[in-house]
């Protein structure tokens, strides 16, 4: 790894037994998705483009249903940045996997050029003001919610109406939310927990909707 760069990444899988409710009459095959994030170094231009490409070519080689990027495409944000992070990641398109992005606050330099290269096939039912950074997706037997932590009206939170209105319609066995921040600090101080009750309601409205899996990127460590 470059020095100086930040990386992290996850395989989930997805498969038959007990849900919510308790026994469901037929499962679906497993299946697997795979998250990761962080994906800066300072060094023009803000990708650690090495990285990118090994990671994107084992992803690949799991054949994941989709891959999660959870923020911080690029240390500069800007629009050479991500599309250094797309040509890298080139093996994923090449295996017919999409992306399904989330907002990191590198990602905030240059909101245009974002959900032009990198959001543009997202779904776009998420809030108004907010569509292509925040939105929910159904696969197989999942839900995944993409939370923007950074709207405006919502910085360090996110728009907890919309997060229940879809839970509340919710028929799949398994949720899992993905944001940029962690909800409690463990490194950097900006966190969820910037504003605790908001992040109390939201945590209790994910315990209620049985989702086990809040899934972060920006702490580096």
């Amino acid at each position: 790894m470059a020095k100086n760069s930040r990386f992290w990444v996850m395989l989930l899988a997805c498969g038959p037994g007990l849900a919510w409710p308790a026994v469901l009459a037929a499962q679906p095959a497993a299946w697997k998705f795979a998250v990761f994030g962080d994906c800066i170094t300072y060094a023009d231009p803000g990708v650690n483009t090495n990285i990118v490409r090994e990671l994107a070519a084992a992803v690949a080689n799991e054949r994941v249903a989709f891959l999660v990027l959870a923020g911080d495409f690029s240390f500069w944000g800007d629009a050479a940045g991500l599309q250094a992070w797309t040509n890298a990641a080139s093996p994923l398109c090449e295996a017919g996997i999409p992306v399904f992005p989330v907002v990191g606050n590198h990602d905030l330099a240059d909101m245009s050029a974002y959900t032009n290269i990198v959001a543009a096939n997202v779904p776009t039912n998420g809030p108004p003001g907010e569509e292509r950074t925040t939105y929910a997706l159904t696969y197989s037997n999942a839900l995944l919610l993409m939370i923007n932590n950074f709207a405006p009206s919502n910085l360090y939170r996110l728009n907890q109406t919309w997060v229940d209105q879809v839970l509340a319609t919710n028929a799949q066995p398994h949720v899992f939310v993905i944001g940029h921040v962690p909800a409690f600090k463990v490194y950097h101080n900006d966190c969820l927990g910037t504003y605790v009750t908001n992040r109390d309601v939201f945590w209790n409205s994910l315990s209620n909707a049985h989702c086990q899996l809040y899934l972060s990127g920006h702490d580096h460590f």
